[in-house]
């Protein structure tokens, strides 16, 4: 839910706070797309290699790299390594995903792998809404707290702070001026890089969790995967 939540904030910042186009904000996916594609394929032969464990706990590394990276990285200057960024998080998901998904579905019966696959699927979903929704709040929570330390009095009651929230930037702006809308870009980026701090903080600890939860599995069953691939 932390991956979900940090590229849903990372795509609406660069078009609500930085004016670029969504074709430009949604050009970051595609490096992403296709490390993701390229480490999914070679998955299973890494963790035959290195162990289910240690694959699963490089994955979530990258993606804790990624994201911290993002949230730590000047959103206004520099894109390229904001991509670079967004490239490594789709490495990671590739070699965790799927080095993941096959190993719960390796110890299923094969009688029960359309019940496995289905609660696999729907804890997914289940973990990408709440996660939006938490990081939302975080999100909002820091947007406020910055806007009403930052921004004068006659501003804050002029300006609408559930614009300022949302990320209606060009709202502030025609509505209240050049100085406003910079106020509130201000406000509403702390706000982001705050809950994409959370989201990494949270990917960490999935790292902390993956090393002692699968610190019984074997490198066997991703042989035997590598080996049916």
């Amino acid at each position: 839910w932390s991956v979900t939540e940090s590229m849903y904030e990372q795509t609406l910042a660069l078009q609500n706070a930085f004016n670029l186009s969504p074709a430009l904000a949604g050009a970051l996916d595609i490096g992403p797309a296709i490390l993701f594609i390229v480490m999914a394929a070679l998955a299973a032969r890494i963790a035959a290699r290195v162990g289910i464990r240690w694959a699963v706990v490089a994955g979530i590394s990258l993606i804790a790299v990624a994201i911290l990276g993002t949230a730590l990285t000047d959103l206004d200057v520099s894109f390229a390594l904001l991509a670079v960024f967004s490239a490594l998080l789709g490495a990671g998901m590739g070699l965790a995903g799927p080095t993941l998904n096959s190993t719960v579905m390796g110890e299923v019966p094969a009688q029960d792998h359309g019940a496995a696959s289905g609660a696999l699927s729907l804890s997914s979903s289940f973990a990408a809404a709440i996660g939006i929704a938490t990081m939302g709040f975080v999100q909002a929570t820091s947007t406020t707290r910055s806007w009403l330390e930052t921004s004068s009095d006659n501003l804050q009651q002029g300006a609408g702070l559930s614009d300022v929230v949302a990320g209606s930037i060009h709202v502030v702006h025609d509505a209240f001026g050049e100085a406003a809308a910079a106020a509130a870009a201000h406000a509403y980026t702390t706000g982001v890089v705050t809950s994409i701090l959370a989201a990494g903080i949270a990917i960490c600890a999935a790292i902390v969790i993956a090393i002692v939860g699968l610190r019984h599995v074997g490198s066997a069953v991703a042989s035997k995967r590598s080996e049916t691939a």
